[in-house]
């Protein structure tokens, strides 16, 4: 798993309001923003239950994502629920804490 292959701040069309983000806040729509990016996670199982996810449906949830070691999976279905990014966000905003984690060979 080669993680500078690997990153999830690419390039999107879409820009996200705050007020768009500040909107999805349920079980029925969960957003979250992760990087300056957002991401559509209604309906994900997460492993430690959605309630996990629902605490920060809205928000900024990048510090609360890179405290946690993620699988490459994990990374997988990020870039799967990829909505846009939010406005005001340069494209490139941290690409360095947004790379998966290496997998050891």
């Amino acid at each position: 798993f080669n993680q500078d292959s690997f990153r999830l701040d690419e390039h999107v069309d879409r820009i996200v309001s705050h007020k768009e983000l500040a909107s999805h806040v349920g079980k029925e729509s969960c957003w979250l923003l992760i990087d300056g990016l957002v991401y559509d996670v209604t309906g994900f199982h997460h492993p430690g239950g959605f309630n996990r996810l629902l605490e920060l449906a809205g928000k900024d949830a990048t510090k609360a994502f890179t405290n946690i070691r993620h699988s490459p999976a994990a990374f997988v279905h990020l870039k799967r629920m990829l909505v846009g990014r939010l406005e005001g966000e340069s494209e490139h905003p941290h690409a360095s804490v947004m790379a998966a984690p290496v997998e050891s060979q």
